[in-house]
């Protein structure tokens, strides 16, 4: 096959394990994902010219967006907390003090998982028919927000550790 249907057909690996469908990667790595298209000679043309969401406030937008429909007082609340940390990164990438491998572990890692899984509670918990399943998707998402809210942490700590020792200097 030539042209776009050989390029939407493509899967991209990593470490032997799918990460997604090429056009999909755009949004998870924006500059391996330019590199692949370099090496594989595709056209500029085949590209999608949807921006990739890999930042603060592209997840922020987000998470806010699910906010506005979860009565879950505790998802909700860990879900403003999220908001509130990714904005503290975002201020940080402005002035050029973070840690852009440990960002871009964020964007790629933590956060795909927490939208695809608060995605995935948003369309199930007013389904009757999976009720049952609901409480265990809740507590799963509790679970990934903690996780997320606690790597969003340790990047600040890292981050105000550096302008500490920079600053002392």
């Amino acid at each position: 096959k030539e042209g776009r249907d050989v390029y939407e057909s493509l899967g991209v690996f990593f470490a032997g394990e799918y990460v997604s469908q090429l056009v999909d990667f755009r949004t998870y790595d924006l500059d391996t994902y330019q590199t692949i298209l370099t090496e594989m000679r595709f056209d500029d043309n085949v590209v999608d010219d949807k921006e990739p969401s890999l930042n603060a406030e592209g997840f922020i937008e987000q998470i806010n967006e699910y906010n506005t429909d979860i009565a879950h007082d505790d998802i909700s609340n860990y879900l403003y907390l999220t908001s509130s940390l990714l904005s503290n990164i975002s201020i940080l990438e402005k002035r050029g003090v973070s840690d852009s491998r440990k960002t871009r572990k964020l964007y790629m890692y933590y956060m795909p998982i927490l939208m695809d899984i608060l995605d995935n509670y948003c369309k199930m918990k007013d389904n009757k028919y999976v009720s049952s399943d609901v409480k265990q998707m809740e507590e799963k998402l509790i679970k990934t927000i903690i996780l997320c809210n606690e790597a969003i942490k340790t990047l600040l700590a890292s981050a105000l550790f550096f302008i500490i020792s920079t600053t002392i200097q």
